[in-house]
Formats: structure tokens, C-alpha cells, sequence
């Protein structure tokens, strides 16, 4: 699964993506979410998007840094309080 999603928690528009987990490091991730953030800037006009993964999820920082995102902060946006990565980009 890959999307664009707007986050009331965040100021930008989201891209989010997951996998079953035989499929991960097979390039479908990186296929898939280069594909929506062409969408994002052609069809949609999208000017930024960001990115939000959990501290230990290498394979997902991997990934949005592949795509050109780069790390900005750490954020607790929900109510769970859990600390994540905020990571961003201009198309």
C-alpha cells in the first residue's frame, strides 16, 4: 500500500506506504512511492511532503531518504505520545 494523506497533526501532506513483509526489500516500496510523489507534484500540485516513521524503522528511513526526503526533527504528534521521525521534501 502506498498513499498521500493530510494529517490534521501535520503541516504537510503525508506519504505513507507498507508492506507484507516477504515483499520488503524487492524495490516495490520505492516503485511504488516514486510513482505517488510524481502524482503529488504533477497532477496534484503538491509543492511539499513529509514523512513520518518510527526511530527504529530502518528499512522505512532508508527508503524515504532513496526518495530524496531528509530528516527534519523528531515529533509526538498523536495522543500516544510516542516519539517519531519527521522526514521532508519540496517537489
Amino acid at each position: 500500500m502506498c498513499g498521500l494523506l493530510k494529517r490534521d497533526e501535520l503541516d504537510h501532506i503525508d506519504i505513507g506506504f507498507s508492506m507484507l513483509p516477504k515483499y520488503h526489500g524487492q524495490g516495490y516500496g520505492y516503485e511504488a512511492a516514486s510513482q505517488v510523489l510524481k502524482l503529488a507534484k504533477n497532477q496534484f500540485g503538491i509543492k511539499s511532503i513529509c514523512a513520518i516513521t518510527l526511530l527504529i524503522n530502518k528499512p522505512s528511513i532508508q527508503l524515504l531518504e532513496k526518495l530524496g526526503l531528509s530528516y527534519q526533527k523528531t515529533v509526538k504528534p498523536f495522543d500516544d505520545d510516542e516519539e517519531l521521525l519527521l522526514f521532508a521534501k519540496d517537489l
